[in-house]
């Protein structure tokens, strides 16, 4: 149901880097204390999905990670 490897839409990328970003993905699969040092490194965080899918999936791995 939810792929181990995800991947990020070419076209999420080309908006953020249109305003100015450098996009760097971050697995949501890495353990916690990976993650903390990944986001202590950058300023900011874009989730892709939409508000349905979080409160509609609440249970689902990513859902929770994002949370």
């Amino acid at each position: 149901m939810y792929p181990k490897k995800s991947y990020v839409e070419a076209s999420h990328v080309k908006f953020l880097e249109s305003a100015g970003a450098r996009v760097v993905p971050i697995d949501w699969n890495l353990p916690i204390k990976k993650l903390q040092e990944i986001l202590a490194q950058i300023n900011g965080v874009y989730i892709p999905g939409d508000q349905k899918l979080f409160v509609e999936d609440a249970k689902s791995p990513y859902t929770r990670m994002v949370r």
